[in-house]
């Protein structure tokens, strides 16, 4: 058994490894092109031709500068510019929530007061995971109901997504623990994205966690016994918040498997992350059946079924919704849901793939969700948003962000392929992404769903980045010996 534990480990982790990088180059590149093809606006062109060599330049020349500044004031500085940023823009921009999002803080208003939801119609409670309202709503029994309270609850989730990044960033080596964090400081679509209650918010803060905890597990010297349980009930907790991002449960599991720890620890953590995943989700089912009189079962089969719509081209539609909210039960729905998307797949398999083709380029592309939605509903319209400089630079800045991650992680895909030791890291990053791109191929299509990953895609893209320096150090002093940038 040892001697199979260590072919998976190194030799088939390390090829895997390898094949999945090379992979997602190759589904990065229409990503790359797509995304491109977004940036149509003239005024921002010039802009950011303008800007965006300066900053890269700033990079390049500080990067050492960043090195040396202690760990922990990098990261209060770090901190310190997101919770600033993030709280100018809720002050500056009123964002009144709309259609899910107003849904979500309805339902908090009624977690607040332990009000049950036995008067509510299924059609009406909607919840593809009621994890967000949930905890949004005993944020409110903590603090006070308000929209400014629901918004300050994401500031603060953000803050500690970036806090959790940072120390799963740590572990691609000293160049990525820098540049990865100040590269989720400067995320343009969270920033934007920050005064509107989406889920995705507390699903990145749980997913984080629990992955900062998972890396714990992958480590051979790591002896504390609490890093699977926790990353189990973190997990546990992203799926009551976003319940397609159990995928990355699934890989990580995965890549516990081909971790390098002895072969009883590897049994012994996937059984601790299963358990406490299971504990945690039925606890949670219990005490809404206790308190609220329901029990939560997800309606997110309706994803299933709009994802496989081909007029709708795997988007939100009227028709498919009209359909699924006609039945008496969610079990009822569900099962009509399930019936008809697989009917849509097995009849016509090749249009099928045409259709997963054509959807997720846009879903991973674009970037524009923060904007969109952020500025869908105002109470009152700030003077610089009305101007044509300042939609072109609120819209813009976040799709040319995108589209210069997307292309950094390519180099980083690339970097990681040529690699010749094995890092379970790069292993879990670059398949949580493939993951989630396959996934969504399947189910509805919208880009803001691809958010929760995209921290994944920024370590990739700050390896890019390392990469880049490193070469661009290199062919101007050949005869220089450098040590290896980490990635």
């Amino acid at each position: 058994m040892e001697k199979i534990n260590h072919y998976l480990s190194y030799q088939f982790a390390g090829g895997l490894t390898r094949a999945l990088a090379l992979l997602l180059a190759l589904c990065l590149i229409p990503f790359i092109l797509f995304s491109i093809k977004l940036l149509s606006n003239e005024v921002a062109n010039w802009l950011f031709a303008l800007i965006l060599p300066v900053l890269v330049w700033l990079l390049f020349s500080y990067r050492k500068a960043l090195i040396e500044i202690p760990e922990r004031i990098y990261l209060i500085g770090l901190v310190l510019i997101f919770v600033v940023s993030r709280a100018a823009w809720i002050f500056i921009m009123p964002t009144l929530p709309i259609s899910d999002y107003a849904f979500y803080y309805n339902i908090a208003a009624r977690v607040a007061i332990l009000r049950p939801f036995t008067d509510i119609p299924w059609r009406a409670i909607n919840l593809n995971a009621y994890g967000y309202p949930v905890f949004l709503g005993l944020w409110f029994k903590v603090t006070s109901q308000s929209l400014l309270s629901a918004k300050l609850f994401s500031l603060f989730l953000g803050a500690g997504s970036l806090m959790m990044f940072f120390r799963i960033s740590g572990y691609f080596g000293p160049d990525i623990g820098r540049i990865a964090p100040l590269l989720f400081t400067l995320w343009p679509a969270q920033l934007l994205y920050s005064s509107v209650l989406g889920s995705e918010h507390l699903g990145i803060f749980t997913l984080l966690f629990a992955v900062w905890h998972l890396f714990k597990a992958l480590d051979p010297e790591d002896r504390n016994k609490w890093s699977g349980i926790i990353a189990g009930l973190f997990f546990g907790l992203t799926y009551l918040t976003r319940t397609a991002l159990s995928v990355v449960l699934l890989w990580g599991l995965i890549c516990v498997l081909l971790s390098a720890v002895d072969l009883k620890k590897k049994i012994f953590q996937i059984a601790t992350i299963l358990a406490a995943f299971v504990a945690i989700i039925g606890l949670f089912y219990v005490a809404i059946r206790l308190v609220f009189g329901v029990l939560p079962i997800s309606n997110s089969l309706i994803t299933l079924l709009m994802g496989t719509n081909y007029e709708s081209i795997g988007f939100y539609n009227s028709a498919d919704a009209e359909e699924y909210f006609k039945f008496d039960t969610v079990e009822e729905a569900n099962a009509y849901a399930w019936q008809v998307a697989k009917v849509r797949i097995v009849d016509n398999p090749v249009k099928f793939i045409g259709l997963m083709m054509r959807k997720t380029p846009w879903m991973w592309s674009n970037d524009g969700f923060g904007y969109g939605f952020s500025t869908k509903k105002l109470s009152s319209t700030p003077h610089f948003a009305s101007t044509e400089f300042g939609k072109a630079a609120l819209e813009m800045t976040p799709l040319y962000f995108r589209t210069l991650a997307l292309a950094l992680s390519l180099l980083g895909c690339a970097r990681i392929a040529v690699k010749r030791y094995v890092n379970q890291h790069n292993l879990f990053v670059i398949g949580a992404i493939l993951s989630g791109v396959a996934l969504h191929a399947v189910l509805e299509t919208q880009p803001r769903y691809q958010m929760p990953y995209t921290p994944f895609l920024l370590i990739l893209a700050a390896i890019g980045f390392a990469a880049l320096i490193d070469f661009t150090e290199k062919s101007a002093h050949p005869d220089v010996e450098r040590d290896e940038l980490a990635g």
